[in-house]
């Protein structure tokens, strides 16, 4: 493997990335214009958490969170502060966040004298993610927990390089807002604690400084959670995905079906989502080890055939996991009538780009496992003779951190947006690890490029879909409940899972409002006559849509009574 230079401190706020980054995140949020006061996904509970704490000054979680939510919601609380809470408020809470995010990013990779191209290149494979970035315009908690990791990662790896206490005490601090936020931010403060001993020994004086932040960050979580059981706070989805995660490990056999299902999905994702990166990195070492590339792709190729026809022939295209992506673009979709009785969902996109994104997180798999494979030959050999470059250990660090917050991951429920964060630890994992690229030929250079413009493409106008589809619908209860004299305290209303969860969640559960009198729906439904309509237009695919609110015929109306 070429040496690199050692890697030296870095300048954070390059100008031209970090304004350029900004520039591109502004021209973004203008396009898809993301105003609207109403909830998507799961952020209605997490909301609720935040309004409460701004009207009362208490932190009591809604139950339906199983992380600890301090960090989102005092961040949250930050920008409800100039005219009260909205939804409005924390979703640009999260765009900021995400903002901070990809600078982090940059700066990550910056760190080891990484051309600006390519540093911005990896910084908008996070920002532009196809769950990353949709999930940018929500108060969900991941965009936050993501970036506060990374900008953890780049205090305990400046200590690394430099010593200085400073970053450390830094790095540990953000290390206790990870874990505040949710409980696997652990995995950074692991994997620096295991490259700090492979780098300084177990020396008393190199020990307490690679065991402080995880020690602290585990003791702050481990009294939090204390804490809350003991004041009544503690959610019950907590418990359930402890006992999730412990039934896995007291049951590892039993367990292996659903781990290699979860690592073919994993590895087909992360191969997509990191391929405009991996195609620039297999380009650089492509010249010096071309031998050893080419073994280990096929090696990658014959695995990944070999996994697909033995477990996951069934498999089909992607998307292969629940959550942000879906057939017709960004979800979730979450009207009653598409949700439960099948009817009226939104188009899916095309078959052959459905087939063209599966070709590509197939490709992307093959290449990502190469260069670690690549990776793992060129640093196994030099951990015992403790002779790793500072490059060497920064790539390593930034891949155990990923692998250690996988791992949980794997044994217990999978969604595709738990997949975010090993995106840019892994991403800037494969810049540093591997020779400098300075300039790539046009034959890589240009589909990479394309790759990443077609990224963008695709979660602007998405993104812009679902936001625009979720603003005809809370329109549209807006006037039903102006209009209709619809009794809240009878639940009345199906408006979705958002709707549902913000009004009926302490009342009703998870959602089902049974035998509601109204409907909020793509289209009709048998049983319910349409009362009103809300058009919208689509961009992927072009065309246009309508929300509905429908209310139940009288023959049923009479028949419930």
């Amino acid at each position: 493997m070429t040496e690199l230079k050692p890697l030296n401190r870095p300048r954070f706020l390059a100008p031209t990335g970090i304004w350029l980054l900004a520039f591109i995140w502004l021209a973004a949020v203008i396009i898809i214009r993301p105003l609207g006061n109403f909830p998507l996904n799961d952020d209605w509970s997490f909301g609720r958490t935040v309004k409460h704490f701004v009207e009362h000054h208490d932190f009591v979680p809604c139950s339906w969170a199983a992380m600890p939510l301090v960090t989102n919601t005092v961040w949250g609380a930050l920008f409800c502060l100039p005219s009260g809470f909205s939804f409005d408020a924390l979703r640009f809470s999260t765009l900021v966040a995400a903002l901070i995010g990809m600078c982090a990013v940059y700066g990550l990779v910056k760190m080891s004298r990484t051309p600006e191209w390519l540093a911005v290149m990896t910084a908008l494979v996070l920002g532009f993610n196809p769950i990353f970035f949709p999930l940018s315009y929500t108060f969900m908690t991941d965009v936050l927990f993501v970036s506060v990791c990374v900008l953890a990662a780049i205090f305990l790896l400046r200590h690394l390089q430099s010593g200085k206490n400073s970053d450390l005490f830094i790095g540990t601090a953000l290390v206790v807002l990870g874990v505040l936020s949710r409980q696997l931010a652990l995995a950074v403060p692991l994997a620096f604690a295991i490259v700090s001993c492979l780098k300084g020994g177990f020396r008393p004086s190199a020990l307490w400084r690679a065991l402080l932040p995880v020690v602290v960050g585990t003791v702050v979580l481990v009294v939090f959670q204390h804490w809350m059981a003991a004041t009544g706070r503690l959610s019950y989805m907590t418990g359930q995905k402890d006992a999730e995660l412990s039934s896995a490990l007291l049951h590892p056999i039993a367990s292996l079906p659903r781990f290699s299902n979860n690592l073919f999905i994993s590895l087909l994702y992360l191969g997509l989502f990191l391929l405009p990166v991996s195609l620039c990195v297999l380009a650089s070492v492509w010249n010096t080890q071309k031998k050893k590339v080419q073994i280990l792709f096929a090696i990658s190729l014959w695995v990944l055939l070999l996994a697909y026809f033995c477990f996951q022939r069934d498999a089909g295209l992607m998307p292969l996991s629940s959550g942000v992506l879906t057939r017709s673009g960004i979800g979730p979709v979450t009207l009653p009538d598409a949700f439960f009785l099948n009817l009226n969902a939104p188009p899916d996109l095309p078959v052959v780009f459905w087939k063209t994104v599966t070709a590509l997180s197939a490709i992307g798999a093959t290449a990502l496992m190469t260069l670690l494979g690549l990776f793992i030959l060129e640093t196994v050999p030099k951990l015992r003779s403790a002779t790793l470059t500072d490059n060497q250990v920064t790539a390593l660090f930034l891949i155990l951190a990923a692998a250690i917050y996988s791992l949980p991951l794997l044994i217990t429920t999978l969604m595709d947006r738990y997949l975010i964060f090993p995106v840019p630890f892994l991403a800037a994992a494969l810049v540093v690890a591997f020779p400098p690229i300075l300039k790539l030929p046009a034959r890589v250079f240009v589909p990479a490029t394309a790759l990443l413009a077609a990224f963008v493409l695709f979660a602007v106008g998405s993104t812009r879909d679902y936001l625009t589809w979720n603003r005809a619908r809370w329109a549209v209860i807006n006037e039903l409940l102006a209009n209709q004299h619809v009794d809240m305290a009878k639940m009345q209303l199906d408006g979705g899972f958002e709707f549902n969860g913000l009004n009926f969640y302490e009342r009703k559960g998870w959602w089902h409002v049974q035998n509601a009198d109204y409907l909020i729906a793509f289209g009709p439904v048998p049983g319910y006559a349409a009362i009103q309509e809300h058009p919208y237009s689509q961009w992927l695919p072009p065309g246009s849509g309508k929300i509905m609110a429908l209310k139940k015929s009288p023959e049923q109306t009479t028949a419930k009574n």
